[in-house]
């Protein structure tokens, strides 16, 4: 376990004293601000689909929120912590509190066909892309009338 801990923490008065301002910092910030959790994630693309894929380990389906508005998903929940009146926490690695992710979507996402799975602490959302109609063709024609024709005459005549 030796092997683990960075040089500069071997020595014991020094130990202690990370220690302590470690604790002087925790105990601070956990009471002073709002904790917020980073969200891991993933994004794939084809012509078909658009991917997302997050991590978001240790919650129920109900303290995730997914919201598609105006071309804009939006991803929001929150981790609580988990504390024991019994125990002192020692170390603490793990992302806890509240947490919202924003993405701009394409207009060629079908926003009815949107899917979410969220298994063994991944959620995954689906975002099917609509079949684009293929490109119309314009003729192109020299003054045969119709309404350019009479919009540009309009314009001549002022």
């Amino acid at each position: 376990m030796k092997a683990l801990v960075p040089a500069w923490k071997t020595n014991s008065i020094s130990q202690n004293w990370f220690n302590e301002f470690d604790q002087l910092f925790e105990e601070f910030f956990d009471h002073k601000l709002n904790r917020t959790m980073n969200l891991a994630c993933d994004v794939e693309e084809s012509e078909k689909f658009i991917l997302f894929t997050f991590d978001l380990p240790g919650l129920n389906e109900k303290d995730i929120n997914i919201e598609v508005k105006e071309n804009v998903l939006a991803i929001s929940g929150e981790r609580k912590e988990e504390t024991s009146s019994e125990s002192t926490r020692k170390f603490k690695g793990r992302s806890y509190g509240s947490f919202k992710q924003s993405f701009g979507l394409p207009k060629t996402v079908d926003q009815d066909k949107i899917e979410a799975d969220y298994t063994n602490g991944v959620l995954k959302i689906l975002l099917p892309k609509k079949e684009l109609a293929p490109a119309k063709k314009v003729e192109v024609k020299a003054k045969t009338g119709g309404f350019l024709n009479g919009l540009l005459q309009s314009k001549k005549d002022s």
